[in-house]
């Protein structure tokens, strides 16, 4: 989820420093003036300033207490290196499923597929250095995520069981996960498995300490071999975990050569600098403490520059990406406090594209991914990334072409060395209940080419709890509103004075005491406070509660959703298009008007109804509209809308004919005469040739059919116009007939594709 909001920073600058900057602004002197870039192509002003950052002091800078930091790495987010699991684990039964991590080196066996993962023979730090750690016994093994003791095998000599030393996986421990997920720790030390883990069923900690390093069981050497299994052993699929799915650590601090590619798979550390208060000191930063951290496509250090370069560039070494270029990524993995419900980071961003290249390739981004970075550079200016949560109000990630959105300016950059900034903006997620661990990977990079440097400010990182609210203090968490709500109420309840609560839904949409919209209805009492809000949008909605005035000691906030989860019952409407029709046009006319009954439609509910007929390519409204159809039958398709769901489609047939002439014989009929024929003469109208009536299609009150022969065309009634002799079977045509002196006979037919119709009236007898 994204918030997109201003931050207020309280913070007291002395008087000396305002002056200074006044009278630099005079003077032309003030490393905090701006001055716009002038440079109209692309050729980079170099920098000898050099970031300095590891990847904990820039953790360090943001805010986040060390007790919850169990990584963090300036290294590509896909190559973390200290796995943590977060159960249950997504189940692609395309891959081969096993995970399984142990020493590549003459001492031991490797995993089974390209994702086995090593931990312990040599390390590469992120200084680049190399640590070789085979044979070591000494290394902290650590639980990848919490669950119980499924199962273990403790010996404390190697004496104890001749099978654990030779045949088996030596001292193990093996943890349930739930969901049919367990861990592996194979071949531990002897006596390294704590006591109040060697008993089946007992809760373990994710990071908790099961044992060291060893050498123990059919082992060839000391490495550790770890696995992930689903459903068991040997029973079921067995999952499979993506580099991409690790953030935390199985040994701290401590990563296998042969994980990482080269050393370039780590950021350049001229792109990250911690900033202190007098740093870029007009900028909103530090909005917490005195210091912040910065990640720069450039040199991250240069950011409390004076602003007279062209355009400040420098081409980083270490990573990049296709398409992409300068890419520092910072990722940490965390502890979820229990209470904790969600998290926030401020940023800001700056930089040297603006406003020379805004709409351009050169779309420098940044972003903040969770659980893992999987970012994808389709084309040029545009970049996939379905975990950001660094949007601007219209859902889109942060960057060079969102400036706009984003209120950037170049009144927001005063006091750096880039040509604009944005206000401070927020981004954060929820966490889903009972969620231990967070990974949280964050990324600048240059798009189109390496130069002109874009840097990001981060600081203020803190995971929300509810509800406790401080004087003048505010308190946010997240509330998830599940979809296809009819309504959902927020209400806040409290002993003390006023407690505000202000809303943003998952769209950034921010909703106060002051909003007038017709989905928002507000209530407020001396000691509540309450939004309805109708047709609610699905997801996590940001809660802020602040003690505008509470008691000194705060006030305990009861908060509370109500939702309407099930709309009411709403049956669907019934269409009814009416009755089949047929109209008759005199030629040499060509079409008819035909008037539509929808008037039998209802809807149960009794909502009012909406109608719309259908036929080829067009449309009609309304329960009885009129509209010009042509000779022939037309197909028409009813669906009526009771202003919530359709009904199902009805249709009916109009059938624009032309007229016929009907000599029907005989003019009397005995229903007991014992003839085999009757016979009609059919006559058309002029302009249609009697020759070409298709004898097959004609019909006796439109059941009977015309028999194909004997067939004659003659002008038997004398008038000058050729009629059609056809006969029908007579005890066909006697038994649809009853007695009558006003019987009518209806004959219908085509001629060239084009129907018609006519009557005679006889007298039936029995």
């Amino acid at each position: 989820m994204q918030v997109f909001r201003k931050r207020h920073t309280a913070k007291i600058i002395l008087s000396f420093f305002i002056v200074l900057f006044l009278t630099g602004l005079f003077f032309n002197t003030n490393p905090c003036l701006l001055q716009a870039d002038s440079t109209p192509d692309r050729t980079p002003t170099l920098s000898t300033t050099h970031g300095t950052a590891t990847a904990a002091e820039m953790v360090a800078a943001m805010d986040i207490p060390a007790d919850l930091v169990i990584s963090s790495s300036l290294a590509r987010a896909s190559s973390v290196h200290q796995p943590v699991l977060n159960f249950p684990l997504p189940l692609d039964t395309g891959r081969q499923y096993l995970l399984t991590q142990a020493a590549n080196n003459p001492y031991s066996h490797y995993g089974k597929n390209k994702y086995a993962l090593d931990f312990t023979d040599c390390v590469i730090e992120e200084d680049g250095t190399t640590k070789d750690l085979t044979g070591v016994e000494n290394v902290a093994i650590k639980a990848a995520a919490g669950g119980t003791i499924l199962k273990f095998v403790w010996d404390e000599t190697k004496n104890f069981d001749p099978n654990v030393d030779k045949t088996q996986p030596g001292n193990y421990v093996i943890i349930d996960h739930g969901d049919g997920f367990t861990t592996h720790y194979l071949h531990l030390a002897y006596n390294s498995i704590p006591n109040h883990l060697r008993k089946v069923g007992n809760p373990v900690e994710d990071g908790e300490l099961i044992g060291y390093m060893g050498n123990t069981g059919s082992s060839s050497g000391t490495h550790l071999h770890f696995a992930v299994r689903y459903l068991g052993e040997g029973q079921g699929m067995e999952a499979i975990l993506d580099k991409t799915m690790l953030g935390g650590r199985l040994i701290p601090d401590y990563v296998y050569n042969g994980y990482y590619p080269d050393p370039a798979d780590f950021s350049d550390k001229k792109g990250a600098h911690v900033l202190h208060t007098l740093d870029c000191f007009f900028s909103g930063f530090p909005i917490r403490g005195t210091t912040y951290a910065a990640i720069s496509t450039g040199n991250a250090a240069d950011a409390p520059k004076l602003n007279t370069e062209g355009s400040l560039s420098t081409e980083l070494d270490g990573l990049n990406t296709k398409q992409g270029y300068d890419l520092v990524q910072l990722s940490v993995t965390l502890r979820v406090p229990p209470e904790a419900t969600g998290w926030l980071v401020d940023y800001k961003f700056l930089t040297e594209e603006y406003p020379e290249y805004v709409g351009s390739i050169y779309n420098d981004a940044v972003l903040v991914e969770t659980p893992y970075s999987e970012f994808k550079i389709p084309g040029d200016a545009t970049i996939q990334a379905p975990n950001n949560v660094a949007l601007d109000p219209n859902g889109h990630m942060v960057s060079v072409n969102t400036a706009d959105i984003i209120g950037m300016s170049p009144w927001r950059s005063v006091s750096t060395t880039y040509d604009g900034g944005t206000a401070t903006l927020t981004a954060g997620k929820a966490l889903p209940a009972g969620r231990k661990i967070v990974t949280i990977v964050f990324s600048v990079m240059d798009l189109g080419d390496p130069v002109w440097d874009t840097t990001v400010f981060l600081d203020n990182f803190r995971f929300v709890t509810p509800t406790h609210v401080t004087p003048l203090g505010t308190t946010s968490f997240y509330a998830y509103v599940p979809p296809d709500q009819v309504q959902v109420v927020f209400s806040t309840d409290w002993k003390g004075s006023d407690v505000v609560m202000t809303l943003t839904d998952p769209n950034g949409r921010a909703i106060g005491r002051h909003t007038v919209a017709p989905d928002v209805v507000h209530d407020l009492g001396p000691d509540f406070e309450t939004y309805t809000i109708f047709d609610p949008v699905p997801g996590d909605w940001l809660v802020d509660l602040y003690g505008a005035d509470v008691p000194p000691e705060g006030e305990d906030v009861e908060f509370k959703l109500i939702f309407s989860t099930v709309p009411p019952l709403n049956l669907p409407p019934v269409a009814d298009a009416g009755p089949d029709q047929k109209l008759f046009v005199i030629p040499p006319a060509t079409t008819a008007m035909v008037t539509l009954d929808g008037s039998g439609s209802y809807d149960p509910d009794d909502d009012p109804l909406t109608y719309t007929w259908y036929w080829g390519n067009s449309t009609a409204y309304g329960a009885s509209p009129t509209m010009e159809l042509p000779l022939g039958t037309t197909l028409i398709v009813l669906v009526v809308n009771d202003g919530t769901v359709d009904s199902l489609p009805d249709t009916v047939n109009v059938t624009v004919m032309i007229p016929a002439v009907i000599d029907f014989d005989p003019d009397t009929l005995n229903l007991k005469s014992k003839g085999n024929y009757v016979t009609a003469y059919i006559e058309l109208p002029p302009g249609y040739d009697a020759t070409q009536i298709d004898v097959s299609s004609v019909s006796l009150n439109g059941t009977v059919p015309a028999l194909t022969k004997p067939t004659d065309i003659d002008d038997y009634d004398s008038d000058g116009i050729p009629d059609l002799m056809v006969k029908f079977d007579r005890a066909e045509v006697a038994s649809l007939l009853t007695p009558g002196d006003q019987v009518v006979i209806t004959i219908t037919g085509e001629v060239a594709g084009i129907a018609f119709q006519g009557s005679d009236t006889i007298r039936v007898i029995k």
